[in-house]
Parts: C-alpha cells; sequence; structure tokens
C-alpha cells in the first residue's frame, strides 16, 4: 500500500511527496510498530495508538478473561458487577492524583482490592460473591502460565471495568477473536480446553514471528532521523496498556546496552503517552482527543519534540479551548501533576513531573 501510494503521488504530480506519515491505533497501532522495525524508510513520522503488536498476547488475553468470567456461572460479572466495580475503583483511587475528577490518573497506582466488596452474607446485595471477586483478581492480572506463574500478558487495567462487556460471548457462545486460536488447533478448536502451559506454547511459537511486531530493534528508522509517537489509554479494556509500557521499557534498556548503533537520544526518536481515563483508541471518561499527527509533524518538520500535548473532552478544533475541559498529557514515564491552584479543568494548571 505504502510504495503504490508514493508511486501514484510521483505519476500524477511528477515528483515525490516530502513527506510520509503513518496513523493508527489497535491494528493500525501494531502495524505502526512493524512499520518502524521493518520497513524504516517508508515514514518520516509514525503515530501508533493502543498498539496490539503484541499479537499473540493480545488474543491471549482476550481468551483468559473470556475463560474466567466464563469459568462457571457463579463466575461471571454482569453489568450491576461491573459497574459496582467501577464505582468502587474510582472511589478508591480517584483522587490519588490530587484532583477529583472521575478519572485515575495512573491505574499502576491504584491498590483497590476487589475483595473489599464480597458479601458478607447470603441475600446481600450490592456486593460481589467469592466467586465473582476471584475472577476481576485474575482479569486484573491478566494470563499467567499455570505451572510456572509466569506472567503472559500484563492484566487489563483498574478503571478499565466499564468496558468489560466487551468480553462477553459472541454469537455461538464463543470467545472474541477466536479465529486466530483455529488458524494453529483447527476449526473444532474449544476454549474449554486450552491449557495456558502446553498449548500457549504452541500457539506462541507458531505463530509469534509472523504476527507480533515486538522487536525493540528500531536503529534504521531512528537513523534516519524518524519519528514515533505512542500512546495508550489507561483504561484500555482490550488492549492492555501495560503492553504498551514494556515495549517501550524493551527499547530503553536496548538503547542503554551495547546493541544499540544510534547515538542520538532515545526520546529525539520515540516517546510514549498514557492517556488517563481513556478507552480502547477512543471514548471513556477522559479527555481523549488530542492532535497526536500535528504533534509528530511539528517533530519531524520543524524539530520541535512533544513535551506534552494537551487533551479536551472535545475536539478543540470544534469548541474552542476555553469552552473544553482540558487535560494534560505527559511523554512516559513522567505523569501531569496539579500545581494546587486554579481551575482543574486547565491543563496550564499542570505540570509534567
Amino acid at each position: 500500500m505504502t510504495i503504490v501510494a508514493k508511486q501514484v503521488v510521483h505519476a500524477y504530480y511528477a515528483q515525490d511527496a516530502r513527506r510520509a506519515y503513518f496513523v493508527g491505533c489497535s491494528t493500525g497501532g501494531e502495524q505502526a510498530l512493524m512499520e518502524s522495525q521493518r520497513y524504516p524508510d517508508d515514514y518520516d513520522g509514525i503515530v501508533g495508538g493502543a498498539a496490539a503488536n503484541n499479537r499473540t498476547g493480545v488474543h491471549l488475553s482476550i481468551l483468559w478473561n473470556f475463560a474466567v468470567n466464563e469459568r462457571t456461572p457463579a463466575s461471571s460479572l454482569p453489568a450491576a458487577a461491573r459497574s459496582l466495580l467501577t464505582q468502587a475503583v474510582v472511589d478508591k483511587c480517584d483522587a490519588l492524583d490530587g484532583v477529583k475528577d472521575g478519572v485515575i490518573n495512573d491505574p499502576g497506582q491504584c491498590s483497590f482490592d476487589p475483595a473489599s466488596l464480597q458479601c458478607k452474607s447470603a441475600g446481600q446485595e450490592s456486593c460481589l460473591t467469592s466467586a465473582q471477586v476471584e475472577t476481576a483478581k485474575q482479569i486484573y492480572a491478566g494470563p499467567v502460565n499455570p505451572r510456572t506463574g509466569q506472567s503472559l500478558y500484563p492484566g487489563l487495567p483498574k478503571g478499565s471495568e466499564f468496558g468489560w462487556d466487551g468480553l462477553d460471548p459472541t454469537p455461538g457462545g464463543t470467545p472474541p477473536y477466536a479465529p486466530i486460536f483455529q488458524w494453529v488447533f483447527g476449526p473444532q478448536w474449544d476454549w474449554r480446553r486450552f491449557d495456558f502451559d502446553h498449548d500457549e506454547a504452541v500457539y506462541t511459537q507458531k505463530l509469534a514471528e509472523m504476527v507480533n511486531a515486538t522487536s525493540p530493534d528500531i536503529d534504521a528508522f531512528r537513523a534516519h532521523g524518524h519519528k514515533l509517537l505512542m500512546y495508550h489509554g489507561w483504561s484500555d479494556w482490550l488492549v492492555a496498556p501495560g503492553e504498551s509500557i514494556n515495549y517501550y521499557n524493551t527499547v530503553v534498556a536496548r538503547d542503554s546496552s551495547a546493541h544499540s548503533s544510534t547515538s542520538q537520544p532515545l526520546d529525539q526518536s520515540l516517546r510514549l503517552f498514557m492517556v488517563p481515563g481513556m478507552a480502547h483508541c477512543a471514548g471513556g471518561p477522559g479527555e481523549t482527543h488530542f492532535d497526536a499527527l500535528g504533534a509528530v509533524v511539528d517533530w519531524v518538520e520543524h524539530g520541535v519534540a512533544p513535551d506534552k500535548i494537551i487533551a479536551g473532552k472535545l475536539p478543540i478544533a470544534e469548541t474552542g479551548a476555553a469552552a473544553n475541559v482540558q487535560r494534560l498529557l505527559c511523554p512516559y514515564p513522567r505523569v501531569a501533576q496539579y500545581k494546587g491552584s486554579g481551575s482543574t479543568s486547565d491543563a496550564s494548571n499542570f505540570v509534567c513531573r
């Protein structure tokens, strides 16, 4: 697609395009990282959101969450239970950043334990059964190898519970995105018999090289002066945001070792922005409208690295900045902190630390 598009541009204008940019989220985020790793000459600037770049891990996570929820009739978390979890998590962790706004700024700092909602007696309402508490704990923990205890993929974050209905069965009672497992185990594959030890190893070994984009080697991309901006919603209920942090950290680790051949500081080529209250690519209780492409264009064409991005409840172009609730987004691992005075709806009253 990229090669043909460039040929079309050249044929029509009788000259090459001066710049090329890529923007994608979810599978598009995976494609964004794959471009930077495998085709480093294609794009000057890339935006990769909520990247499903660990494709085998994403689908393993979806299967895990489905399986623990469907383990027994008593294990299921219906809408009322998910709503109860959502409110309890927000009550516990909303104000940790000094601002009570219905949004958890950093779920990694949230110590909420679903056992706090466990029913104390039979027939009690507005509480969770012990089986439901266990389901919530396992979704927060993410898939693990039952034999070794090794984490296979990050768990869903606290604050994502409002979207867990997306993990419900598809028509016919099968898990969402089941076909990827059928590629390996055949069309009669039964999710109930999936072994997260032996079967996981077979599944990952057969597919990882083909479908994953997890290589930390983006040296060629960086050497050409290209820029990669990643972002991920902290309330993503489909692709765990912890995986974007994991990928970012592997690139940092490689850059810090003798393996990297690039002398330029990493943050001049790669930045990750975590978005509080953002669901999968869009929506959620936070401020989720922001101009990631504009930030990359400024970075590529004017050398202005994005030290911050301003997000709004609604597109600023439609509402005007003054009429919009704003949130300061910071390059990871920095987070936005309230200065202590002024409107908490104004991003200028926050600082990245």
